[in-house]
């Protein structure tokens, strides 16, 4: 009996390489990635490096946590079918409304739909809002929030996405008095910023902000060939740990930036966008958690990349945006520690093929310098490539 031999062909060794992100893809960012402000937002420059090198026009690539939607709509952008699904429903709005963007016509006719002179309760106002907002303001947002409880038509998602912008920030153009934008300031923190800054909120009229910021995300455009390709889309509200949504061997490339330990911690600090869309920064603190350990963080990741050996076909990539985190006096990149975890319990399913390290220069807000729930901060990018068997 003659037995086939197997040929057991090496792949090629893991590998280190420098990338300068910021100086090659920090150019030119689409107008609908800056539509609202929020401190761990993906830089579109890392999407677009990752996107343009490990994969093809047409190929489906998926973010299971989408975010602000930078990776999505940065592949719709260049010809790729997006698959997004994140467990922080409000991710989920802000991903979708920006994949499937109301012109201003219909940013317009909707606007007339709403009565913003509506008589409104004030005892919210009084005790969590005042400090932000002018009263007949607050009266125009909370109708505008009534009416998008109340319809969710594209033009009204849309809609809302344009508002989670303005809802606060540095300028006159926001609808409160000067506040932080990416952060949403307690009601005690507001009130001593006013104190500080001699500030009184002032009326700002929501209808002409609204059109200006509509108007603002869409001067790049959005081309017909872009919507070709969106129609092919598919997103969700899911666990990244089970996306029943996503079919198997269906994803080319998972490109991602997954949270990092105590980072669900940050949700309350978006508080006043998440009032908006009619969520709880409580509860969600509760539902989406990865753990506060390096240890919890990798059982939870762990869960993470078996879904996703699910739904890549194979020879299919994930590439992760990782960063550094100080820990117990220490420093801890993400990126060993997924190594060592795909090696040990993983190596049936994926390889690691390689890290870039991003050596351009650094950007403390969207070049993932962040703080986390914990108060740790945590620095990057490391973008670790595993390849699926």
């Amino acid at each position: 009996m003659v037995r086939a031999a197997l040929k057991v062909v090496d792949s090629p060794p893991f590998y280190s390489e420098g990338v300068a992100l910021q100086a090659e893809h920090g150019g030119d960012v689409h107008s609908l990635h800056q539509v609202v402000n929020l401190p761990y937002m993906t830089r579109p420059g890392v999407a677009t490096y990752c996107i343009e090198r490990f994969s093809r026009p047409g190929d489906v690539i998926f973010d299971p946590f989408c975010g602000t939607g930078t990776i999505p709509l940065e592949a719709n952008l260049l010809g790729r079918v997006a698959y997004a699904s994140d467990l922080n429903p409000l991710s989920v709005r802000v991903t979708q409304a920006k994949l499937d963007p109301a012109d201003l016509t219909e940013v317009t006719m909707a606007l007339q739909q709403l009565d913003f002179r509506r008589p409104v309760n004030l005892k919210r106002y009084n005790e969590y809002f005042a400090p932000f907002y002018d009263v007949a303001t607050y009266r125009e947002v909370a109708n505008l929030k009534l009416f998008l409880e109340r319809n969710r038509d594209r033009a009204a998602c849309f809609l809302e996405l344009l508002a989670l912008g303005l809802m606060h920030g540095p300028s006159a153009g926001y609808f409160s008095a000067y506040s932080p934008s990416q952060i949403s300031l307690s009601p005690m923190e507001q009130e001593d910023l006013n104190v500080k800054r001699r500030q009184v909120p002032d009326y700002r009229a929501v209808t002409p902000r609204l059109l200006k910021r509509s108007a603002s995300s869409l001067r790049d455009g959005y081309v017909s060939s872009t919507r070709n390709v969106a129609l092919r889309n598919i997103s969700g509200l899911s666990d990244a740990r089970n996306v029943p949504f996503i079919p198997a061997g269906s994803v080319d490339l998972v490109l991602t930036t997954p949270p990092v330990p105590g980072e669900e911690q940050a949700i309350t600090q978006q508080w006043l966008k998440l009032w908006l869309s009619g969520f709880s920064a409580q509860q969600l603190t509760r539902e989406v958690s990865v753990g506060h350990t390096p240890t919890a963080w990798c059982d939870f990741m762990n869960e993470v990349l078996v879904e996703l050996a699910r739904v890549v076909r194979s020879s299919g990539r994930v590439v992760l945006n990782l960063c550094e985190i100080p820990w117990r006096g220490d420093r801890i990149a993400l990126d060993e520690l997924l190594i060592e975890l795909v090696e040990t319990h993983l190596h049936r399913f994926w390889e690691p093929e390689c890290l870039l390290v991003d050596e351009g220069i650094a950007d403390k807000v969207a070049g993932r310098k962040r703080r986390t729930g914990s108060g740790r901060v945590s620095v990057g990018s490391r973008i670790l490539v595993l390849r699926r068997f």
